[in-house]
């Protein structure tokens, strides 16, 4: 269990967070939503641990994130953000290595090798693997960074899964791709974290298994879907008006 206790932070007297609190559990899609500038990425930046707690503190499995050694929180823990900052010109494959770089004791094993494959593989990036990274479509970019982050967790136990508008620039088919790889992935393997934020309100309807909304810094409310993802939540979130419709899909929400 992830626990967020009383976490909250300023950047030049302006209140960012205020006082979150918040629990995670593993096997979930867990999502944050909410407005522009309601808090979100600053939230997952904690959760990273890219930055500390000014105060409230995180805990993973009672035992605080920044008590973990550098080695074990960098093999367990994948983050995709939206900025992509890489001026290098590497290749697609290089790129992809880069999420094993943790689990090398000198140079690549022959499971490091297997696993970039299979990473390369699974995101249909075989054809791409020598192109410079520079190169590419922000949506091929995307699929590079979903496959390092495979190729970082899939041979670890628990690993912590943190997405930040993974969906951006991505074609339908491959959102649904990624959506639809975090799903099974979590499904096989329930021991994991997987926190992602996102915006489009039909994703979150069809891939969320636990939401929390945020609103001006604070948690709104934080539950399960089938909890918290209604009209009146919707409505407080975004002021919006939504209506909930039912299709033989299940739920969906227009406004």
């Amino acid at each position: 269990m992830i626990k967020v206790n009383s976490l909250s932070f300023k950047i030049e007297g302006n209140e960012i967070l205020k006082s979150i609190n918040l629990q995670i559990s593993p096997g979930e899609i867990h999502v944050i939503a909410g407005q522009n500038g309601c808090g979100k990425s600053t939230l997952l930046k904690h959760l990273s641990r890219f930055l500390p707690p000014q105060k409230g503190e995180i805990s993973l499995n009672d035992k605080l994130i920044q008590n973990f050694s550098l080695t074990d929180w960098t093999k367990n823990t994948t983050v995709i953000s939206q900025q992509i900052p890489l001026a290098f010109p590497f290749s697609v494959r290089q790129i992809v290595a880069m999420g094993r770089y943790p689990h090398y004791s000198w140079q690549p094993s022959n499971l490091d090798l297997e696993i970039i494959d299979l990473a390369l593989s699974r995101f249909n990036l075989n054809e791409l693997e020598n192109r410079n990274f520079q190169t590419l479509s922000g949506g091929e970019k995307q699929r590079v960074l979903f496959a390092k982050m495979l190729a970082q967790i899939d041979d670890q136990e628990a690993p912590l899964l943190l997405l930040d508008e993974p969906l951006n620039a991505l074609d339908v088919h491959f959102q649904i791709q990624l959506m639809s790889f975090l799903k099974q992935f979590v499904s096989k393997k329930p021991t994991t974290y997987c926190i992602v934020i996102l915006h489009d309100i039909h994703t979150i309807c069809k891939y969320a298994d636990a939401i929390t909304f945020l609103r001006n810094g604070e948690v709104l409310v934080t539950g399960k879907k089938e909890e918290v993802l209604n009209s009146n939540f919707l409505e407080v979130t975004y002021d919006t008006k939504f209506q909930e419709v039912q299709t033989p899909h299940g739920r969906v929400f227009i406004y």
